[in-house]
């Protein structure tokens, strides 16, 4: 089984609350989550060190991304490069892909009127079905550091 970690708590692995209180104890139906209707994953060995991530009027499209790249943005994380994703295997971090994801005809008004963080659960749950992405949620310990006027100010 593959694991992703992340430290400082920032990785939220959760289900989706579809179901709202209308008042005391009653429940509306569950909305369903907005997913991606039609997803493409192919490998890309082109070896070219260009990368391209776009957003597209009905989906996403990005060229030569890794999978590192791809679990950095599905959880809003700062960068891939960054301590916040651990566990990852070597090939999420040196293979890359070419993804496009478009949202049913349907669904475009909906898509259109999200903002960037309302997409990423949309992402996430493509790389849960693609790659059989499993993730957890920790907060660990890690090296800070302050920075400090010295003794007689800041010197020119």
């Amino acid at each position: 089984m593959k694991r992703w970690q992340t430290g400082a708590g920032m990785l939220l692995v959760a289900g989706y609350v579809c179901a709202t209180s209308a008042g005391w104890g009653q429940v509306l139906p569950a909305e369903k989550p907005l997913t991606y209707d039609v997803v493409s994953v192919k490998e890309n060995k082109s070896g070219s060190g260009y990368m391209m991530w776009n957003s597209t009027p009905g989906g996403i499209k990005m060229e030569n991304v890794t999978l590192r790249m791809l679990v950095t943005a599905a959880y809003g994380l700062r960068s891939p490069t960054d301590d916040q994703v651990t566990g990852i295997p070597k090939w999420a971090q040196d293979e890359h892909f070419d993804v496009e994801a478009k949202v049913a005809p349907e669904d475009m008004e909906a898509f259109k009127k999200l903002k960037y963080d309302q997409k990423a659960p949309m992402l996430l749950a493509a790389l849960e079905d693609r790659f059989k992405l499993k993730a957890h949620k920790e907060t660990k310990e890690l090296p800070t550091y302050s920075l400090v006027v010295a003794k007689g100010g800041v010197g020119r």
